[in-house]
């Protein structure tokens, strides 16, 4: 077994948030396919994640992160939306809480970190 000094054990946890929600995004990513009607252009689209800058607001409050899909073609940037919005609860900078947002702007899914060890605890899912 391994053992990590709390230093490192914070750092390893927040690694492992991080390659969650890039699993998130490659899954979401990979799944993506549109036409804009115009199939002789030879320009592919493709997508970018664009993470915003945390915002902090005072206890009892939460710190608040959102991450944004972009879609673009060529140069063209053709829409922007809300992807994920993650959460800081107790301020220690790893997310307890990230939201996964869909297309429409909807909820689909929430995982909860509720001990703040850095594991997901709880799994929610919205069907929509």
């Amino acid at each position: 077994m391994l053992d990590f000094t709390r230093k490192e054990e914070k750092h390893v946890s927040l690694l492992l948030w991080q390659y969650l929600i890039c699993i998130m995004i490659v899954a979401q990513a990979g799944c993506l396919h549109w036409f804009d009607g115009d199939e002789q252009d030879d320009e592919v689209p493709y997508e970018l994640i664009k993470v915003g800058d945390p915002v902090s607001f005072s206890m009892p409050l939460p710190d608040l992160t959102k991450v944004y899909r972009e879609k673009y073609k060529g140069d063209k940037l053709l829409s922007q939306s809300l992807a994920y919005r993650v959460w800081d609860f107790n301020k220690d900078g790893r997310y307890d809480l990230v939201e996964v947002i869909n297309e429409k702007g909807d909820v689909e899914l929430r995982a909860y970190d509720l001990d703040f060890d850095g594991k997901v605890d709880e799994v929610e899912h919205f069907n929509q």
